[in-house]
């Protein structure tokens, strides 16, 4: 399977007579580059489908999607426009990767979504424990539609704690109906803020419940905010006009860099649960939570830490002065009357309760 890159963006520029055009030489630079006994398929689209003879080991199937990347470093013409362009490929083998015609589309197009998530313009061979992920997120969303719409999805809350004195200051919400006590934090996802439809549902509530702000915050993940920061940074920086607090999720997972996140239109930080996890023993992991403590004050954003397990956890990240933490150590997620009672009593009076949450999770 073969996608053309960013193809939607040569048609926002030169428009579908040109795109039109771009398609058929890129077919054409497709079949002077694959193996003989080949067939070239369109798949809908910017798709195609290229079906390969004789080829039946990973090593030289890999090689030939290769080669039909590479054909595409020169140029293409179309509408006498001399235009770059790329593809990413997917490649699925019979019969390692299935006999029938739909298990191999379907291998070949996870191989071609794998391909995409690694930067596009390469190629990716079928990896059956990717396939499986796919097939499980697939099932999972299948599941949460069921759940939704037979009205049985709960919420439940994991607090954020202020690390001086233990207050409960907030709750991040697995759910999108909220509650009007501490402020609440809501994932939202890249095809939220890809949608423009997100922003005008932003207004309308905004429109509807003029103090919304001051209990929802909305939380980007680094690694979808890093991809598409350009197209993204504009609808954040609506987001926080309308007064929503802002905030990184999962930083240090991803490529952002800080004079990178200097120039987005956020409130705060949490620090990616992979660096608190090693404190405070790991030398080179308190060298970097400190650096970035430190370098996201001196920009004027709070810092969350995910994923505190521990007290002598706790205590070195507040010794660093990071502002708050969220973890095990004081609540896993819980349902709305234990959380009422967790931002009532904060996380000192609320240990008791995260222990015997804990203790019933592990039963």
């Amino acid at each position: 399977m073969l996608d053309c890159d960013r193809f939607k963006l040569v048609n926002d520029a030169y428009g579908y007579a040109t795109g039109d055009q771009l398609l058929q030489a890129t077919a054409q630079r497709l079949r002077a580059a694959a193996p003989e006994r080949q067939m070239l398929l369109p798949a809908g689209g910017d798709e195609f489908m290229l079906i390969c003879e004789g080829i039946a080991e990973k090593t030289p199937a890999l090689a030939a999607a290769q080669q039909l990347v590479d054909a595409f470093c020169q140029p293409l013409l179309a509408a006498g426009q001399s235009i770059y362009a790329s593809i990413s490929v997917g490649v699925a083998i019979s019969p390692l990767h299935g006999m029938h015609p739909d298990s191999l589309l379907a291998a070949a197009e996870c191989g071609l979504r794998e391909a995409k998530r690694a930067g596009r313009s390469t190629a990716r061979l079928y990896d059956a424990k990717i396939g499986e992920r796919d097939a499980r997120r697939a099932l999972a969303v299948q599941e949460l539609q069921r759940a939704f719409n037979g009205g049985d999805l709960t919420l439940h809350y994991q607090p954020k704690v202020r690390l001086n004195d233990g207050a409960c200051v907030g709750f991040e919400a697995f759910g999108r109906r909220q509650l009007s006590w501490p402020p609440i934090a809501v994932n939202v996802s890249s095809k939220q803020l890809q949608d423009l439809r997100f922003i005008r549902f932003l207004e309308q509530e905004l429109a509807q419940d003029p103090v919304l702000p001051q209990w929802l915050q909305l939380e980007i993940t680094e690694s979808a905010f890093a991809r598409d920061h350009i197209e993204f940074s504009g609808r954040l920086l609506r987001m926080r006009q309308l007064g929503f607090h802002i905030q990184i999720d999962d930083f240090g997972a991803g490529y952002s860099t800080m004079s990178f996140l200097a120039k987005m239109p956020i409130h705060a930080m949490k620090i990616d649960r992979s660096f608190v996890a090693g404190l405070p023993e790991a030398e080179e992991g308190q060298q970097i939570v400190r650096a970035m403590i430190g370098m996201a004050h001196q920009l004027g954003l709070a810092v969350v830490a995910e994923g505190v397990e521990t007290e002598m956890q706790a205590q070195w990240l507040q010794r660093e002065r990071c502002d708050q933490g969220q973890g095990f150590l004081f609540a896993r997620a819980l349902p709305p009357k234990q959380a009422a009672v967790f931002a009532r009593q904060g996380a000192k009076a609320a240990l008791a309760l995260a222990a015997q949450s804990a203790s019933a999770a592990t039963v």
